[in-house]
């Protein structure tokens, strides 16, 4: 007879604490049982007491594994089971089942997502402005819902406008307070200066070789993400540098042929520039075929040059000292100013000398004058090739017989780089007509056209300040009647390009005034203290150069 003994103790289960995955190389974890048999991996709120309560449970809440050797760790799959705390059952050979493992293990089902994404950028070369420029980057940074590994290089789709880049995976693997940073570097040919950078929705790229996983192993196969709108952001893109825009280019092509000396020259950029201390241009007078250098026989060919040196800003218009010597900071000469609206990109040249009459120049921007002022960017050089070209006015001559009607109409530059046609002076030579003995009288009430009174400047020719010079003498005799005050006036043209003022007024029957610049003075009638009515004429006869040159009288 043989004694059977009833097994009726049951065995225990412990397990490593971990957590798995559901899928892939960590879809395990580690458990030991006392006994051989099995083991279960239970989800709690199941509670079993039985085998049976376990298989009969739906198949995502446990699973099971022979256990071959006690004592000993044995893996148990977690694939396809429910996210969630589980803890191990085990079983001997005769069913008994034991209590719940002290340790728990936590599956993980869910794969990890994108929670927030934000585009921003980044300056490398400490350029001025804000746009981005050739070198910068851009970073797209993507919170994740759970601390991720990433493993290879993963890429977000960025848009410039239409146009797609790959930011490439460069940092953030391992913890879930760092997002991942993903970077793209501006290249040539970037440009998007409208609305920002943009995204369109599951614009983050994974693949077998290059993915990203959370800390259980789960594999982030769908990456989805949303789109970023336009101005969702205020990162620019430019990397096109300042140039002249449609209206300046236009206003070259079609042609400057007659502009006034004492116009201000204006030049509108495509965006807004400032200027770059110790940057030059220049406004160069041509060799005119080698007919004349400067004006009828003057023996300077007057070009100007402008270096930039110190600024002032003033509301919207920055005003630039412009010198004539390249070394900025020793110049004391300034030949000029160069006036920028900081919101149009208007950029107004007013040279200290006026331009020389009937001359052909162009204007040359060396490279790196102007600098763009939302990147930094700086300009190529511009009008080097003549394309700049412009010419001033040539005055009409008067007659004998106090004729004007041939006054020459010249065009003046707008502050918005336009050229209005017939918007200077109505230039007209008064050079050698009177005489001592027989007056030349020019009466304007005679020349309106309409009701409307032409702008005239009554040109004085190649006058220096040479011994002997006669061309004050050839004034003699003329009279002028009914010419406004403040609008029609005399144009002392100097050889030299210096400026003689008449000094000694003060017992001239009439004089006038200067508001010239430089090679030419812009003399404005006006009656002295002890004569009243309207000015007759012009009298030089009988002074000297030098007294002339003190004292310019009108009786």
């Amino acid at each position: 007879m043989h004694a059977v003994e009833i097994d009726t103790a049951a065995p225990t289960a412990s397990a490593t604490v971990s957590t798995a995955a559901v899928t892939g190389s960590n879809a395990h974890a580690l458990i030991q049982s006392s006994e051989m048999g099995m083991a279960y991996l239970v989800k709690d709120g199941l509670n079993p007491t039985t085998v049976a309560s376990i298989t009969s449970a739906l198949d995502a809440r446990w699973n099971a594994v022979a256990i071959t050797s006690s004592g000993t760790d044995t893996a148990i799959s977690t694939v396809g089971l429910d996210g969630g705390v589980y803890h191990v059952y085990s079983a001997d050979v005769s069913g008994n089942l034991s209590l719940a493992s002290n340790n728990e293990i936590t599956v993980d089902a869910s794969a990890p997502t994108v929670s927030g994404i934000a585009i921003s950028g980044h300056i490398n070369n400490g350029h001025a402005g804000t746009d981005l420029v050739v070198g910068d980057q851009i970073l797209a940074t993507l919170t994740m819902s759970e601390a991720v590994t990433v493993t290879g290089t993963p890429y977000y789709q960025i848009l410039m406008g239409s146009e797609t880049r790959d930011a490439a995976y460069v940092s953030g693997t391992g913890t879930a307070e760092d997002p991942l940073v993903f970077s793209y570097t501006i290249v040539l040919g970037d440009k998007d200066i409208l609305g920002g950078i943009t995204a369109s929705a599951n614009a983050l790229f994974v693949d077998s070789s290059h993915y990203i996983t959370d800390i259980a192993g789960n594999i982030m196969a769908n990456a989805s993400s949303v789109a970023i709108a336009s101005e969702a952001n205020a990162v620019r893109v430019d990397t096109a540098a300042p140039t002249l825009s449609e209206t300046s280019i236009s206003t070259f092509t079609a042609g400057v042929n007659n502009l006034d000396v004492t116009s201000d020259i204006v030049l509108k950029f495509d965006s807004a520039v400032t200027a770059v201390t110790g940057g030059h241009m220049s406004l160069i007078n041509e060799l005119n075929g080698g007919a004349k250098l400067g004006y009828l026989g003057e023996s300077a060919q007057n070009s100007i040059n402008l270096y930039f040196g110190a600024s002032n800003s003033v509301g919207n218009i920055t005003t630039v000292q412009a010198y004539s010597s390249a070394t900025v900071q020793d110049a004391t000469t300034l030949s000029g100013t160069i006036s920028i609206n900081d919101l149009t990109g208007a950029v107004t040249i007013n040279p200290s000398q006026d331009l020389d009459l009937s001359n052909n120049y162009h204007i040359v921007i060396d490279a790196g004058a102007f600098a763009k002022t939302s990147s930094g960017l700086l300009n190529a050089t511009m009008g080097a090739d003549s394309s700049m070209h412009f010419s001033t006015v040539t005055a009409g001559s008067a007659t004998t017989s106090g004729d004007i009607s041939g006054a020459a109409g010249s065009a003046l530059w707008n502050a918005d780089g336009t050229v209005l046609a017939n918007g200077g002076h109505d230039w007209v030579s008064i050079e050698g007509i009177g005489s001592p003995s027989s007056l030349v009288s020019i009466d304007a009430s005679t020349l309106k056209i309409g009701t409307l009174s032409p702008n005239y400047m009554f040109l004085v020719q190649n006058v220096s300040t040479a011994t002997n010079e006669t061309s004050f003498a050839q004034l003699t005799g003329i009279s002028f009647s009914n010419f406004i005050l403040g609008k029609d006036a005399l144009y002392v043209d100097y050889q030299n390009h210096s400026l003689p003022l008449p000094t000694d007024t003060g017992n001239a029957l009439g004089y006038v005034l200067t508001s010239g610049e430089g090679n030419g003075a812009t003399y404005q009638v006006a009656q002295s203290s002890n004569l009243e009515g309207i000015l007759s004429k012009l009298e030089f006869l009988g002074l000297s150069q030098t007294q002339a040159n003190q004292a310019v009288l009108f009786g």
